[in-house]
């Protein structure tokens, strides 16, 4: 069974025709396996044929997907939900208040001031 990096490595090539000509296609491709999916008529073949060309495509990013979804699901189960008290929230509450009001005081000091007045040289 070809694993889900195999998917991502390569994406099948298609191959539509009559019985004939797709043989020929496949005696010159590098690929060792075809499948070969049949049609009654015409109407058929057009119909699987936009499906199928966008289920190749797409094939490599649904079974990525599939993966990061089971492994979500995983780390889901092994971490349990946490719940923040409300009281673990004041202090960050509390700290972003005062930023907020401090940035929007627009009372600074610049950081050359800031350093003589605490004895140091600054220098950029």
């Amino acid at each position: 069974m070809a694993t889900a990096e195999q998917f991502r490595q390569t994406i099948p090539e298609m191959k539509f025709g009559s019985g004939a000509e797709v043989s020929e296609q496949l005696r010159r491709t590098t690929f060792p396996l075809a499948l070969a999916v049949t049609f009654e008529d015409d109407d058929q073949h057009l119909a699987y044929e936009g499906v199928f060309r966008q289920v190749v495509t797409f094939l490599p990013q649904l079974i990525r997907q599939r993966q990061n979804d089971r492994l979500e699901m995983i780390v889901d189960a092994l971490l349990p939900d946490i719940e923040i008290s409300v009281e673990s929230l004041a202090p960050i509450r509390i700290l972003a208040d005062a930023k907020t009001t401090m940035l929007r005081s627009g009372d600074f000091l610049p950081a050359d001031d800031l350093a003589k007045m605490a004895g140091y040289s600054f220098k950029r």
